[in-house]
């Protein structure tokens, strides 16, 4: 009786969680560049979904796969039912070219945005890398000799990021020498 009594109970709380526990509204909070639509409609998540059913990790890959500018997202369930996507998204603070046009990347080094010249206008350009295939909403790639150069700017920009000084670096990032990297700074430097 104690087995069959727990399997009861146990059936009773799967059935309540499965029938009660609808997405009835999904909400986004941290967004600016992407409207919320934007958002859900990238999650795969619909009105109707079991809150205890969604898969938050895929949720989370499938927004920022789908939406370059999104660094982070934290699928929250905020019962009875209600999911909310706390989203981080992230700016462009440098351009490289490649295959004749330009593109624009954060300090981690994903590619956001794809142009011509004049994408270029307000971000510093990456001097001495030479892309391979490159891709929206994918990290830089670069041949394998010049792999040290790649990592090193992005540490350079991630540097200037954490300390909120990369609107300060301009014109240039030079990375053609192999133990130096130049880099315009200010309106002197």
């Amino acid at each position: 009786y104690k087995l069959l009594s727990f399997l009861l109970i146990f059936a009773a709380i799967l059935a309540g969680c499965v029938a009660f526990f609808r997405v009835n509204q999904v909400t986004v909070t941290g967004n600016s560049r992407y409207t919320a639509e934007e958002i859900v409609a990238a999650s795969g998540v619909n009105t109707g979904d079991n809150l205890f059913l969604v898969n938050k990790p895929q949720t989370a890959q499938s927004i920022i796969r789908r939406l370059p500018y999104v660094e982070k997202v934290a699928p929250v369930r905020v019962l009875p039912d209600t999911l909310e996507l706390r989203v981080t998204e992230t700016s462009a603070v440098a351009a490289v070219q490649a295959e004749g046009n330009w593109w624009l990347m954060n300090a981690g080094g994903k590619l956001l945005d794809q142009g011509d010249a004049s994408l270029k206008a307000d971000f510093p350009q990456v001097l001495g890398l030479h892309p391979v295939t490159p891709s929206v909403g994918v990290r830089l790639t670069v041949p394998l000799e010049e792999q040290t150069k790649r990592d090193s700017l992005r540490s350079l920009l991630t540097a200037l990021s954490e300390r909120g000084m990369t609107g300060n670096v301009t014109g240039f990032i030079d990375l053609t020498s192999n133990n130096a990297i130049y880099f315009g700074y200010g309106g002197d430097l």
